[in-house]
């Protein structure tokens, strides 16, 4: 009977506790606005627009024809563009985002791109060179190389 009566007492608190959660979730998504200005800045056609709790917030056609997945931050700022299946995009596509220093002597506008991801101090790109070898670097912010690894 005691435990009866404590979820009668406790279950309403946990609904509203539920509802609270998601209700504030909901203000971590970024707005429409800021995944549609970014998917401008990139040229990117076929926009589909979701933010929401999964996967990315949208997805979209690069200039070169490949088809792209966009992560926002809640402050509108790009977190992470990542190229869908098993694709590649060229760099050129993606130097609109790019630190205006970049500079990495290994790759050239051509060169395939899998995903491209921001953080507050530096960005990571991860790809494969003009001989087929994979790669992960990392940049400062301003664009200087600080981390090369290639398999």
């Amino acid at each position: 009977m005691e435990n009866s009566m404590l979820n009668r007492a406790f279950l309403p608190l946990l609904i509203a506790v539920s509802f609270a959660t998601t209700a504030k979730a909901n203000t971590h998504l970024p707005s429409a606005d800021d995944i549609r200005q970014m998917a401008q800045e990139l040229s990117l056609t076929d926009l589909d627009v979701h933010p929401d709790e999964k996967g990315s917030d949208a997805t979209g056609t690069l200039p070169s024809g490949t088809r792209v997945e966009l992560d926002l931050h809640r402050n509108g700022k790009l977190d992470k563009i990542e190229a869908r299946g098993h694709q590649t995009m060229p760099l050129a596509d993606l130097m609109p985002l790019m630190p205006t220093q970049f500079s990495a002597p290994s790759l050239t506008p051509q060169s395939p791109i899998t995903k491209l991801e921001f953080d507050d101090d530096h960005l990571e790109i991860e790809g494969r060179t003009g001989d087929g070898q994979e790669f992960k670097a990392e940049f400062s912010a301003s664009g200087r190389l600080l981390e090369w690894k290639q398999d």
